[in-house]
């Protein structure tokens, strides 16, 4: 399961950073290194459709894990043409088990 949390307002000025948290559970654990293998991906969706999120936006991850559990906050600039609502998506891919979970969050870009 993946737990949400982009910030607690649920909003965010255009081209500032946002701090996003998230808990995984139940992630494979390498036997040799006793740590998942996990991919991170986040995106924006207005209307159900994908956002570009420029290339120099992308997030810096600082990831914890403590047995099968993943905690992960994240720094994202969100920078868009227009502001409005928007869903914040995010997807962590197991490579251990070959699962991928999403959870998406509202959040207002203004």
């Amino acid at each position: 399961s993946l737990k949400l949390y982009p910030n607690v307002a649920h909003q965010v000025r255009n081209g500032t950073s946002i701090t996003g948290y998230l808990e995984v559970y139940n992630l494979g654990v390498d036997a040799t290194s006793l740590k998942p293998d996990w991919d991170l991906s986040v995106s924006l969706l207005r209307d159900g459709k994908p956002v570009a999120i420029p290339e120099d936006a992308i997030s810096k991850t600082f990831p914890f894990f403590k047995g099968d559990k993943l905690v992960v906050f994240w720094l994202q600039t969100m920078r868009v043409p227009e502001a409005g609502p928007y869903d914040l998506r995010v997807e962590v891919k197991d490579k251990i088990k070959g699962v991928t979970v999403s959870a998406a969050s509202a959040l207002t870009i203004y």
